[in-house]
């Protein structure tokens, strides 16, 4: 497995000298209600995706709720990227949330995060720097309605494949 995550990081800085990768945008939008939504969706082959970011940009309600994100394949099964207890009620506008890389970890979140992808990994001994996503979608698990809470997310990627590319759902 070495081989493989010196592969990917060789690949990865060949690609972007770096940075992050390519990045998309998702405008802000009122957080799914009870229910999975994509919120990007990988075309046209395999994506190295390199960070995922959301931001409060309208006060999340006070209504016990928690998200998950998680990777969903076209075919196969979907592959969740962290443990699903992160509850964002009454995080105040400009919060950030972000998952460590590691799922067993909860989604980070506050006015600063620290440690990202490496950080989370770390801990369990495995050093890499994202995840591979074949085609399908990049989505959002909510268990409780918010009725308010509005949330804009990032995500950067390298295209791991010609024509490979995510765009916002």
């Amino acid at each position: 497995m070495g081989a493989i995550f010196r592969w990917i990081r060789e690949l990865f800085l060949a690609e972007v000298s770096g940075t992050l990768g390519k990045r998309v945008n998702r405008a802000a939008a009122l957080i799914p209600q009870t229910a999975t939504e994509a919120l990007f969706n990988v075309v046209g082959g395999n994506v190295l995706i390199t960070s995922i970011i959301g931001e409060v940009t309208v006060l999340i309600g006070n209504v016990a709720n928690t998200l998950q994100l998680q990777i969903n394949p076209t075919a196969g099964a979907a592959v969740v990227l962290d443990d699903g207890t992160y509850d964002p009620d009454s995080n105040p506008v400009g919060t950030l949330v972000a998952p460590t890389g590691n799922p067993a970890d909860i989604l980070q979140a506050g006015l600063a995060i620290a440690g990202g992808l490496a950080g989370g990994l770390l801990a369990t001994g495995i050093n890499t720097h994202g995840w591979i996503a074949p085609p399908g979608a990049i989505e959002l698990i909510t268990t409780a309605d918010s009725v308010t809470g509005q949330m804009k997310w990032q995500c950067h990627y390298v295209p791991l494949d010609a024509g490979a590319v995510v765009q916002p759902a």
